[in-house]
């Protein structure tokens, strides 16, 4: 940590982000993750993304000032035996999102998880009872601020003829979603530098505006 330090040692905006995430880093180390106890009962899965997740939390109460945070969960690339491998990733997905909600408590009423994937999947199945990558796929948002308890979907159906290349159509840009999400949970930014070249449609109404 002390050999990375010195290399951004300089007055330089590349320098000043590098020292912030130094920073960052020594108090998350305070923060010591191992002795965390979750709240309210919660119970994460003992898995990657559950200690993740956990990890997350930890850090929104400690109040150390964090927005954003990334967290993969991987294996959902199912090209074969889809009801043997699709069944634990989503109990994975439901039961570490759940534990997630009940740590934070009254927490979450300032907190908003998306939950995306990079590629959708095939609408048919493939000769090894699997899907192989396709278009569209499914978003899930949670938490005090979606205006949730439905399903926002411009559904073109299964139909051959409505399918693109053989896959369900994209009816609804992702972008629109977490543009949505900055503006109406985050106070606003640029969008054209969020997204450039992005025109945003007519809004899906997910989020509700922060007090």
């Amino acid at each position: 940590a002390d050999s990375l330090a010195l290399l951004y040692d300089a007055p330089s905006l590349l320098s000043r982000t590098a020292r912030a995430a130094l920073d960052a880093i020594d108090e998350l180390a305070l923060a010591d993750p191992a002795q965390y106890p979750p709240a309210n009962g919660a119970q994460y899965p003992d898995s990657t993304f559950g200690t993740q997740m956990k990890e997350v939390a930890q850090l929104i109460k400690a109040g150390l000032g964090l927005r954003v945070a990334c967290v993969d969960i991987g294996g959902w690339d199912h090209h074969e035996n889809i009801n043997n491998n699709l069944p634990p990733l989503l109990g994975e997905l439901a039961a570490t999102l759940a534990a997630f909600d009940a740590d934070l408590g009254s927490t979450m009423a300032n907190v908003s998880v998306v939950s995306m994937t990079e590629f959708g999947r095939r609408a048919a199945q493939n000769a090894s009872n699997g899907t192989d990558h396709g278009a569209a796929s499914a978003m899930f948002v949670l938490g005090g601020g979606v205006a949730g308890g439905r399903v926002v979907a411009d559904w073109p159906g299964l139909a051959e003829s409505r399918l693109f290349n053989g896959d369900l159509d994209v009816t609804t840009d992702y972008r629109q979603v977490l543009s949505e999400l900055i503006e109406d949970r985050l106070g606003g930014a640029d969008l054209a530098r969020v997204f450039p070249g992005f025109v945003p449609a007519a809004r899906t109404g997910l989020f509700l505006p922060r007090a």
